[in-house]
């Protein structure tokens, strides 16, 4: 069995209010104020003027889950096959919270997807010299 990770969502940012997690889209906004970020990042991955991720850490949160999802036996046993979306925020303080997955079947998905995440120690998405909390959409694959 083969895990496929992609479509990851950057160019957003994530506040919560009320324990309610809003994701808003920035990308409809002016590029032009890319020095006020610092982008997010783990592992060996540095920071760079960018909003959002980086590619490297891009790169590095797609091998983290490769290497640490495990496909579920039980999952394995029924022959199942699913993509799942993820949605996360990366918080001020550098975890990954409100972990959500979506569209499969959460019995057999949800907590390897969810261990691998909080796993992750973030240096959080900077702006204007004040950590955010960021949101990171993705899909996970079990084929």
């Amino acid at each position: 069995m083969i895990l496929c990770i992609y479509g990851i969502t950057s160019g957003q940012y994530a506040s919560q209010e009320s324990g309610i997690a809003h994701v808003i889209n920035t990308s409809k906004n002016a590029s032009n104020d890319m020095a006020l970020y610092k982008s997010g990042t783990f592992g060996h991955c540095v920071s760079e003027n960018a909003k959002g991720l980086s590619t490297c850490t891009i790169d590095a949160l797609v091998q983290h889950l490769s290497e640490s999802i495990e496909y579920p036996d039980s999952a394995i046993e029924y022959g199942l096959q699913n993509t799942c979306q993820v949605s996360f925020i990366i918080n001020k303080s550098g975890n990954s919270t409100a972990i959500k997955v979506s569209q499969c079947p959460k019995v057999f998905f949800e907590q390897p997807i969810v261990t691998a995440l909080s796993q992750l120690n973030w240096q959080p998405v900077v702006k204007m010299g004040e950590a955010i909390n960021y949101g990171v959409q993705l899909n996970v694959q079990f084929q």
